[in-house]
């Protein structure tokens, strides 16, 4: 028994003095299998697992997962614990994590799901969003916002008809269309940003609205109300001569202003390219920047610097500004332009773009390199504009993934993520959907949103207006009213008021009934009869 025990140990003893390598062993220092690593092949512990043959090291599940058992093969076998629910290779999410990701452009269905033109994805699974009866133009991406229980959408038609529209959860309402800058009332032109300001949606790009005669091109702040007593206007008194707004950014209670455009503005200010109103001043900040294109994207670096990313024939920039003035960090060499920006969850920047060749660029603080990962890599339609976004842990954009030396497609659907450590469809870990996608399905937009009711950027409390019934965030009655983020019942209007509509969420929304008379939000009491007269 003793001999027999002495003798198991003697192959290891004689690997260790042939010297095998580390994640080797065998009596030939063969590989190691999968799940097993270092030099006595000892099983990955719970929460790590080891994909690849002859690992020196396992590699930790994603902080949200673990393995029920030693030994995991595969970021597969990373589970959700009880009470969350997601995708393999996806994040965790909890019961009241209602983050979505909205998505348009140029396809008729997702991961096997029927969708045209217009999708959403929970985590879990995609759904179809009725598309209304419209074909969207190639060349112009659509701009996204999400505001007070309602998605709005701008988009321009194939016939070059532009609309703006909303999201009511069950269809898509157009709210108005633009008009042709320079011939008022003609269609023509395009929405191409939304932003949340001052109260109210700024809506820019390239288009006039008429209002008291006047045209007010380019830029204007709506209020959001769709009644005769809508108020749109101009911002801080900018009259925008020619050109249009690509894109809007809001960063420390400042609204950035970036595109090809010129106008004026109180005070003798001249704008051009990116400005800035602070809510009572505009200043033109354009200095240092030097090209001829569109501006596809800004935003805020962890630091606090501000970052932007141009469109143009021959290469792509991203300017840097430093308080007093952009200058270019690099050149992405893509041919035709950034299409755009991103950060990954470690504060790295990300730029989508080119033409010819169209790949994910990270900057490493000197230079850009594709994105490879997990031996693959994202390859983008040349000439097809998109837009990426971070959220569920991951980086979502537009492209077939191809294996790192571009020999094989392993994945054409074109709804494509990055996890951090490898590239796979959006709808489960892996590359082959249920029927493989198609190449003509192009996504032009990825909108990182919540569920309607929920209120973002977290998407685990009701908005105002909305209160959770155990299962959903549901609109508040008509005479009640929700004031508060996170409520769980809606407050009853006072007495003898009530609401116009649901979904209210001030108590000013509470208006007398027919019969009482009284202030705003009450109370109110039942006006006085009609004195009686007696013949």
């Amino acid at each position: 028994m003793g001999d027999a025990s002495r003798g198991s140990l003697l192959p290891a003893v004689s690997k260790l003095l042939r010297g095998c390598t580390l994640g080797w062993t065998g009596a030939d220092c063969t590989v190691c299998d999968r799940g097993s690593y270092g030099p006595t092949c000892a099983p990955c512990p719970i929460g790590t697992y080891a994909d690849a043959v002859g690992s020196e090291e396992c590699t930790p599940c994603p902080a949200d997962r673990t393995t029920p058992t030693p030994g995991a093969f595969s970021q597969q076998h990373c589970l959700c614990p009880n009470g969350t629910v997601g995708v393999p290779g996806g994040p965790c999410l909890g019961a009241n994590d209602r983050r979505v990701i909205y998505v348009a452009g140029l396809f008729s269905s997702v991961d096997g799901v029927p969708a045209q033109n217009f999708a959403k994805w929970n985590g879990t699974h995609w759904s179809a969003m009725p598309a209304y009866d419209f074909t969207p133009v190639e060349y112009r991406r659509p701009a996204f916002l999400q505001h007070s229980r309602t998605l709005y959408m701008g988009w321009c038609d194939d016939d070059g008809y532009p609309f703006l529209f909303r999201w009511d959860g069950f269809s898509w309402v157009v709210v108005w269309h633009v008009f042709d800058p320079w011939v008022p009332e003609r269609n023509g032109g395009y929405v191409s940003s939304l932003a949340l300001f001052d109260g109210g949606i700024v809506i820019g790009g390239n288009f006039a609205i008429t209002r008291g005669g006047i045209p007010l091109r380019s830029l204007i702040w709506w209020d959001g109300h769709e009644s005769l007593s809508t108020k749109i206007t101009s911002i801080g008194g900018a009259d925008f001569l020619w050109g249009s707004v690509d894109t809007l950014f809001i960063a420390d209670s400042m609204l950035y202003v970036a595109g090809q455009f010129a106008a004026n503005a109180p005070g003798g200010v001249t704008l051009q390219k990116v400005a800035a109103w602070d809510g009572h001043v505009w200043q033109s900040i354009h200095a240092g920047i030097s090209f001829s294109g569109e501006i596809t994207s800004m935003l805020q670096m962890p630091d606090g610097s501000l970052v932007l990313s141009t469109f143009f024939e021959g290469t792509g920039e991203v300017y840097q500004f430093n308080g007093a003035a952009w200058s270019s960090i690099a050149q992405v060499e893509t041919h035709l332009g950034i299409h755009s920006l991103a950060l990954w969850t470690d504060g790295s920047l990300l730029a989508y773009g080119g033409w010819t060749e169209v790949h994910v660029y990270r900057w490493n603080g000197t230079t850009w390199h594709i994105l490879e990962s997990g031996g693959m890599v994202l390859s983008g339609v040349p000439g097809h504009l998109c837009t990426m976004t971070v959220t569920f842990d991951a980086l979502f954009a537009c492209g077939q993934i191809y294996t790192d030396d571009g020999s094989e497609v392993v994945y054409n659907g074109h709804f494509s993520r990055w996890s951090g450590y490898d590239w796979a469809r959006i709808g489960g870990a892996g590359t082959t959907p249920s029927d493989s996608g198609s190449s003509s399905n192009k996504p032009m937009v990825y909108f990182a949103g919540c569920e309607l009711g929920w209120a973002p950027p977290d998407c685990t409390a009701c908005e105002r207006g909305a209160y959770f019934d155990g299962d959903d965030c549901r609109v508040c009655p008509i005479g009640t009213f929700a004031d508060e983020i996170g409520s769980n019942e809606c407050k009853p209007c006072p007495e003898h008021t009530t609401t116009k509509r649901s979904g209210s969420f001030s108590n000013n929304d509470c208006v007398c009934m027919e019969g009482t008379v009284g202030p705003i939000g009450g109370p109110c009491t039942r006006s006085s009869p009609l004195p009686c007269h007696s013949r």
